[in-house]
């Protein structure tokens, strides 16, 4: 395993209240775009709409079921998942810009009744709320997941699931190269899918689901910045040039990672047992 870095949640709401809060224009215009307009649900994750279907299926969980969303960003997940399969959903999320505007997606969502949003960290949750699963897409990053999934495990009832997406190490990165990946997105770490289900297991969780999603990770990340080099004039005129050059340069650094095979992308589920 590769270094462990320190949780620093302060850190991950200044970079969604400030560092990324102009980033919605961004990926209203590219997202449809690089992923197709019936691919893209107001989603902040690298997932198209069929990938989090997938996820959602591979829960199995029935209508009503009480599930936790950690790290809910926006709510288009949670409004998604309440809308196709009648789950409860509970939304946790640190960023109160995220909370906010959530909240305003939520109440136009036909299952507004079903979605429940709160900024609060995950960590934070009582333990005397149980539910029948957990999911997250693309926030478990800036957990330790060693912590992350023992306090699932207090969360999560017996034969409830837990299901995530999530960047994979599937090899040595340079340091300078995994502290940006890591550090510079206020990440722990990126575990490999071995180190999650020794992790998962630690913590009661049985996987029984792991998918490499690492070709079509890196399709999308392609496709991205193709279509943020296409419409650059676009965008700068929405937000500006440095937010274009950041932007552009994070997504060609982790690209770069994926393309030399040490940066992957895995679909897990587990059940706890």
């Amino acid at each position: 395993m590769q270094r462990v870095h320190s949780e620093d949640f302060e850190r991950v709401r200044q970079l969604y209240d400030e560092a990324l809060d102009d980033n919605a224009p961004e990926q209203e215009l590219i997202y449809p775009r690089a992923y197709g307009p019936s691919e893209y649900v107001g989603q902040y994750s690298d997932n198209t709409a069929s990938d989090l279907r997938r996820m959602g299926l591979a829960m199995a969980l029935p209508p009503g079921a009480r599930v936790l969303d950690g790290g809910c960003g926006p709510g288009a997940v949670a409004c998604l998942y309440a809308e196709e399969f009648g789950w409860d959903i509970i939304g946790v999320d640190i960023s109160s810009r995220h909370i906010a505007r959530g909240r305003q997606r939520v109440s136009r969502s036909p299952a507004s009744d079903r979605v429940t949003l709160r900024q609060q960290n995950l960590y934070d949750v009582s333990e005397l709320e149980r539910f029948d699963g957990a999911y997250g897409t693309g926030a478990w990053c800036h957990f330790d997941a060693t912590e992350l999934f023992a306090k699932l495990g207090r969360l999560i009832r017996s034969g409830g699931r837990v299901a995530f997406m999530e960047r994979t190490r599937k090899g040595l990165i340079p340091e300078p190269s995994y502290d940006a990946a890591t550090v510079g997105w206020a990440c722990p770490a990126i575990y490999s899918t071995d180190e999650y289900i020794e992790i998962m297991g630690a913590a009661s969780f049985r996987s029984v689901m792991v998918e490499d999603m690492s070709p079509h990770f890196r399709a999308l990340q392609a496709s991205q910045i193709r279509e943020r080099l296409v419409c650059r004039e676009e965008l700068m005129r929405r937000t500006s040039q440095k937010q274009f050059d950041t932007s552009l340069d994070l997504a060609r650094a982790e690209f770069s990672l994926t393309e030399q095979g040490l940066l992957g992308y895995a679909l897990i589920v587990a059940e706890r047992m």
